[in-house]
């Protein structure tokens, strides 16, 4: 527990770094062809509440719940092979404490911090039970934070962007009818 309390400030603080994933996400999608789908998927960290926020500001059919959606989805079977392997690429390297690793893994689902932190288990065998503590906490305390994080900050953080970039690459898009007209069905 002590453990715990003496990382609390970090703990509290490492949700703002999903922020990030926005000034980096973002202008890939929208390079990559997706339009008002890309805020759903650039502002979500394949957690529930992040549905549930999308499909509240937006709605259930719109653009930017399928963008969350399919983060949602492709994240929640892609993303757990990666975050398995990053951790244990990350814990190879020898940079990080093992208690640092684990707290990084409750960024994201549950999932993913089952396999990144089982991952790290294993490498450092002798610090397991910190490392599951830690990403315990960090996962808490993600989760309780990234609803605040993203309702106050992520989605009109990610509103604005768009609009900015939407302008920048106007110029770039196909110019067919059914680009003009909006979304292609």
């Amino acid at each position: 527990m002590d453990m715990i309390l003496h990382a609390g400030p970090a703990l509290l603080v490492h949700g703002f770094g999903n922020l990030l994933g926005i000034f980096f996400g973002l202008p890939l999608a929208m390079l990559l062809g997706l339009r008002r789908e890309s805020i759903g998927a650039t502002s979500s960290l394949n957690r529930e509440y992040h549905l549930a926020l999308i499909n509240s500001a937006y709605g259930s059919d719109s653009d930017e719940a399928s963008g969350s959606m399919a983060i949602y989805i492709v994240g929640g079977i892609l993303g757990t092979i990666y975050f398995g392997i990053m951790a244990t690429v990350l814990g190879m390297t020898g940079w990080f404490d093992p208690k640092a690793l684990g707290m990084s893994t409750g960024v994201g689902a549950g999932i993913f911090m089952a396999s990144a932190s089982a991952s790290l288990a294993q490498l450092f065998p002798h610090d397991a039970n910190t490392i599951t503590a830690m990403a315990s906490a960090a996962n808490t305390i993600a989760g309780i934070t990234g609803i605040y994080i993203t309702m106050f900050l992520a989605i009109p953080l990610t509103d604005k962007l768009y609009t900015i970039l939407d302008k920048m690459f106007a110029g770039r898009r196909a110019k067919t009818p059914a680009a003009v007209k909006g979304r292609i069905k």
